[in-house]
């Protein structure tokens, strides 16, 4: 039994067959009793060979389309890698266009001013966003009181603290801040306020206004240039909601803030308001 179960001896049984019958198949006339068997054992035995070598051949196959596969994927993974870095590029190209055009148009708008772009370099988002810090001070000319404005010229705030190269900015939302503005529509006057309540959500409060006071949901604030810091004409945000006032003698609106505080990145201080920083006295209009 141990005999039969190596299997080297088995393939040297198989193999003598094989040569044997092979032989037998060669020498024996057609259509005897031994040339019949031998053509059916050896049709079988070559039957097999080519089939393994035909799946053989399959199996290969198969491990060459795999690779080719393989290949292409990884080629698309790059194309779309590269596709990817592209988009990226324009969209950052786009961005730098738009920053870039709301810049020449400030410059056009505000020709009369002389202004200094800074970038936000830190921010406090514990008071929610209501102080931030700017990368200029006095060595561009930085001083304190001058107002801060945005891009698309917005009221951000005003310089509150200076240093050689730093500064910070104390924006409208704060609830110290107040500012002289006018409603675009009707001309009429009021006051935007910091508050602490709607500076979380990016508003603040449109104040001594009385109730014949001509305001409506949809109004455009800007600045009226009144109390000499503030130009005139800078946009502060857009009138949601008017209330009436708890007593019933006057009402007050709530205004949505141009500028989201969250986002600036960007600002330009005016180093040439209206009036020299010495002359400025109480609140900030």
């Amino acid at each position: 039994m141990n005999f039969f179960r190596n299997k080297y001896v088995i393939a040297l049984i198989i193999a003598t067959l094989m040569i044997f019958l092979t032989m037998a198949f060669f020498n024996a006339e057609e259509g005897t009793f031994i040339g019949n068997i031998s053509g059916v054992v050896v049709g079988s035995v070559q039957r097999v060979i080519s089939g393994a070598g035909s799946g053989i051949g399959n199996v290969g196959t198969y491990f060459a389309d795999v690779n080719r596969l393989h290949r292409e994927i990884y080629t698309l993974e790059r194309a779309l890698g590269q596709n990817t870095a592209d988009a990226l590029e324009l969209v950052r190209l786009r961005e730098e266009n738009e920053r870039l055009r709301a810049m020449l148009g400030l410059r056009e708008s505000a020709a009369h001013f002389e202004v200094q772009a800074a970038e936000v370099i830190a921010t406090n988002p514990g008071n929610w966003y209501t102080t931030f810090t700017i990368n200029v001070g006095t060595s561009s000319g930085i001083a304190v009181r001058q107002p801060v404005i945005t891009a698309d010229n917005a009221l951000a705030g005003y310089i509150s603290a200076v240093g050689t190269n730093w500064a910070r900015v104390t924006a409208i939302s704060d609830p110290s801040a107040a500012v002289g503005v006018i409603i675009s529509r009707s001309r009429d006057m009021g006051v935007v306020e910091g508050d602490a309540r709607l500076g979380r959500r990016g508003q603040g409060r449109l104040s001594y206004i009385s109730r014949d006071t001509n305001v409506i949901v949809g109004d455009y604030i800007e600045t009226s240039g009144m109390g000499g810091i503030y130009p005139s004409g800078i946009l502060i945000g857009r009138v949601v909601e008017v209330r009436p006032d708890p007593h019933g003698i006057s009402q007050y609106g709530i205004v949505e803030m141009a500028v989201d505080f969250g986002r600036l990145s960007e600002v330009f201080v005016i180093t040439n308001p209206p009036l020299a920083v010495e002359e400025y006295e109480g609140w900030v209009y």
